[in-house]
């Protein structure tokens, strides 16, 4: 590869490396540790867990690669002397606080590095739809600068390492529908990185299918696979068996926990029926045999899950239960305000169906309908599309279009947890759409009006991303530590720490 096909890599990391520790700076990174315990503290302590080769106990969301990774980076910064405290053992009554804080303060400058990461994939994927360096860069631009990644610089959450995994699966998916040489590699990444994200944030399984869709809208094309080395794939039984794999997988581990829930296999199984359908309506007119190329894509899917299982099952810290929530969907409904019972089934669907309509009215009332960033993205796409209309083709108009409706649905989707309301943290997952909405206007926008449209949505969050950043920047809230040592939250969430360290903590605190 060519110096001048890699600078232009480096250029946008290097300067969102720099625009993000920047930020991140201001904020401070040696508040105190209880500033943020949500999720701060629970990830970092679960980091711990894993550098002495306990369990982790960070089960339902369950955060894993964020946990894993940080678990490695503080192994690194300990054999470099950078931290003192890298496992759990280590910390006593003497030295708790005080390993916190040191803890805690490089568990922000890693989150930092992954806001980076983050920003420099959103230009990735952007500029493998636009092939525009520096028009890629300003939408990327755009993204860095929006609440949702402001809110992440200020704190450490799942929700960051699960989008920039989906990132990384949506990247893999784009070259594999180009059709170059890697392409099976490209589709083993795909469903590799898909399910490194469902095991970072569970949530992400309804998120899927809605960033299946804009790809349709390419034009896109599969070439048959080659199976000469492997005729069996042609026999009529291998589908069967595929399928007999797909409800073993589903039903046993279910099934030594609980009566096996219908409303999660239902899911799971449209959920699979969905990645078919999109691989078939692609493939459809263009491929001799559509059938035995599915059975390679749905080997493959299934043997990227085994091998990945299996591989992180090695790490001794690494629970079984996160897999077996890959195939209880609707174990998530315990966190939407107000659900019924996950085995009621008539009354879950119900309840999932009225509450769509009633957290639409609330998302547009809120937040399409109101002055912020979703809104003038909409408003200048909308602009744009009508100045342009005659130039642009029925996908580009139709891509455009779906951009703006799978953002809105996402937010609706993430609303559901919040009982109509978007928490900051969920922002991540819907910006993207609205700002791929402008690939398209690549050939039609000249640099500087593309640089306007950044300025505007600069302009448009300024006032909002200074309060996430001031709201941050308290060194020690004694309000904060106040709620964690009066509440059962610390107890709840980190089990393996002597108590008696986090009362002297508390009582040095209260004096």
């Amino acid at each position: 590869m060519k110096f001048k096909d890699i600078y232009h890599y480096f250029l946008p990391f290097s300067f969102f490396i720099l625009l993000s520790f920047f930020l991140a700076n201001y904020v401070g990174f040696d508040r105190h540790w209880s500033a943020t315990y949500d999720h701060e503290l629970t990830l970092s302590y679960n980091a711990l867990l894993f550098n002495n080769g306990i369990k982790m106990e960070y089960h339902e969301h369950p955060g894993y690669f964020t946990i894993l990774f940080l678990s490695l980076f503080l192994k690194i910064l300990s054999i470099l002397d950078f931290v003192t405290i890298d496992k759990l053992s280590l910390i006593n009554k003497e030295n708790f606080d005080q390993s916190f804080q040191e803890i805690i303060t490089y568990t922000r400058v890693y989150s930092v590095f992954l806001v980076s990461i983050f920003s420099f994939l959103n230009y990735c994927l952007i500029y493998i739809f636009s092939k525009k360096k520096v028009f890629s860069f300003c939408l990327a631009l755009i993204i860095s600068t929006s609440p949702g990644t402001i809110f992440h610089i200020t704190q450490m959450r799942t929700e960051l390492m699960a989008m920039l995994l989906m990132l990384i699966s949506l990247i893999f998916l784009k070259k594999f529908l180009e059709n170059n040489k890697f392409r099976y590699i490209h589709l083993l990444g795909f469903f590799l990185f898909m399910f490194c994200a469902l095991l970072n944030k569970m949530q992400v399984f309804f998120l899927y299918p809605f960033f299946l869709i804009l790809f349709y809208s390419f034009e896109n094309k599969i070439d048959d696979f080659d199976t000469k080395n492997f005729e069996f794939l042609n026999y009529k039984w291998v589908p069967l068996i595929l399928f007999l794999i797909l409800i073993f997988y589903i039903y046993l581990p279910n099934n030594t926990l609980h009566p096996f829930p219908f409303l999660s296999s239902f899911a799971i199984i449209f959920y699979i029926f969905i990645i078919n359908l999109f691989f078939y309506l692609i493939m459809r007119g263009q491929n001799k045999n559509i059938k035995k190329n599915l059975v390679v894509i749905n080997l493959s899917l299934i043997a990227v899950f085994f091998v990945t299982k299996n591989i992180l099952l090695l790490h001794p810290s690494t629970p079984e239960i996160i897999f077996i929530h890959l195939t209880r969907i609707m174990h998530l409904a315990q966190y939407i305000s107000e659900s019924p019972p996950v085995d009621d089934l008539y009354n879950m669907i119900s309840f999932l169906f009225v509450k769509f309509f009633i957290f639409s009215s609330a998302v547009f009332e809120n937040i399409i309908l109101k002055f912020n960033i979703y809104s003038v993205l909409i408003i200048l796409n909308i602009l744009i599309t009508l100045v342009y209309r005659k130039s642009m083709t029925r996908k580009m108009l139709f891509f455009n279009f779906l951009c703006v409706l799978i953002s809105i649905f996402i937010i609706i989707i993430n609303s559901y947890r919040s009982s109509g309301h978007l928490m900051p943290q969920y922002y991540i997952f819907s910006e993207i759409f609205l700002v791929l909405s402008f690939c398209n206007f690549f050939k039609l926008l000249k640099l500087h009006y593309v640089i306007i449209i950044f300025i505007i949505s600069f302009l448009t969050n300024y006032e909002t991303n200074l309060e996430i950043l001031k709201n941050k920047k308290e060194t020690e809230n004694k309000n904060t530590i106040h709620s964690l040592c009066n509440g059962p939250y610390f107890y709840d969430w980190h089990k393996k720490i002597n108590k008696e360290y986090f009362l002297n903590f508390c009582k040095n605190k209260s004096t």
